[in-house]
């Protein structure tokens, strides 16, 4: 009998109070220990993964490349942006600060979209578009990496400022409410930057582009609308913009399809092949999207999707999507 199913045997016969102390004193190690035990168990159960979440974790657990950090920091990647496919893809920058007390508030514009720049999440959306029944909440009842939004009449400065410090305390590394450290975050200089708001053609926020490439290609592209709103809808295409079947799911819903289906713009293929590049560095990312008229705009790059965890309703899309993937089993670094 090996220690595993022996240990099994023991913890079977225990008390239901006497488990309970004793998993209360593991997450208190595990809260103590941080991120190394994490780490561990992944490369222990992940080291020959064969789906794309299993490479996921893998990728998560192995891939030290400096590069992750870089592709993940909202406000260093603007200058791997710049010098890869130009200028005219980036949003525009009011403001890029590290001391969130030195944020001159009066030279803002009236909309703008503020965000932390080492986690996703942790954004404000101010902007005319919003409504005016809408405020900021109370600092106390902020949300880790939420996103809000405010119209200008209503975005109080100093609650904004005490929301931001809040989200530049926290560590979108490790949380170990998640057990799942995600180590390209881990070093990303904590700081705002303040951005243009992104208007789309009609009344309502631009169509959200992520692409998905994998072993250097456009593998799976998400068209989602109604983000912001909390009214998501998607429609799920194949490689560069073949229809598919595919569905997602978000906190173990499955996603709304949209109806009709959000067809592919005029820009599609510029599009793919702007991922692609930005892609090129690393084995596997999701390059985000906008359009705002005839404009492609960057968003932002996302290495660990879903934290590593499967996106698909049909586990088979997930099998599928992890044989596109010849990933190195021996990252370096």
């Amino acid at each position: 009998m090996n220690a595993e199913v022996l240990l099994r045997k023991i913890r079977a016969r225990l008390p239901e109070s006497v488990r309970a102390v004793l998993r209360r004193m593991f997450f208190a190690g595990v809260g103590i220990l941080g991120p190394n035990f994490a780490y561990w168990k992944l490369r222990r159960k992940y080291r020959n993964p064969s789906t794309y979440s299993e490479k996921l974790f893998h990728k998560l657990a192995f891939d030290r490349d400096p590069h992750l950090t870089m592709l993940v920091d909202r406000i260093g990647v603007r200058d791997y942006v710049r010098e890869t496919i130009g200028e005219e893809f980036l949003t525009k920058s009011f403001l890029e600060t590290y001391d969130v007390d030195s944020i001159d508030w009066a030279g803002l514009p009236h909309e703008y979209v503020c965000k932390v720049s080492h986690g996703c999440g942790g954004m404000i959306f101010v902007s005319e578009q919003i409504s005016r029944d809408l405020h900021l909440p109370n600092i106390d009842l902020v949300k880790p990496w939420q996103r809000l939004q405010v119209h200008p009449d209503n975005a109080d400065t100093k609650r904004i400022n005490e929301i931001l410090k809040y989200w530049l305390t926290l560590d979108y590394s490790w949380d170990k409410r998640r057990m799942i450290p995600e180590w390209a975050y881990r070093d990303v200089k904590r700081g705002v930057i303040f951005e243009e708001f992104i208007h789309s053609s009609t009344d309502r926020y631009p169509i959200d582009y992520k692409f998905f490439v994998v072993g250097g290609d456009v593998q799976l592209i998400s068209a989602a609308e109604g983000r912001i709103e909390n009214e998501l809808r998607s429609t799920i295409y194949k490689g560069h913009w073949e229809p598919s079947k595919i569905r997602f799911k978000s906190q173990s819903q499955e996603l709304r399809e949209a109806d009709p289906p959000l067809v592919p713009p005029a820009q599609a293929e510029e599009m793919c092949q702007i991922a692609i590049k930005l892609a090129e560095i690393t084995d596997s990312a999701r390059v985000d999207l906008y359009l705002s008229g005839d404009r492609v705009i960057f968003g932002e790059v996302t290495i660990y999707p879903s934290g590593g965890h499967s996106p698909f309703v049909d586990e088979r899309d997930n099998i599928e999507l992890g044989a596109m993937w010849p990933q190195v089993m021996r990252y370096e670094g």
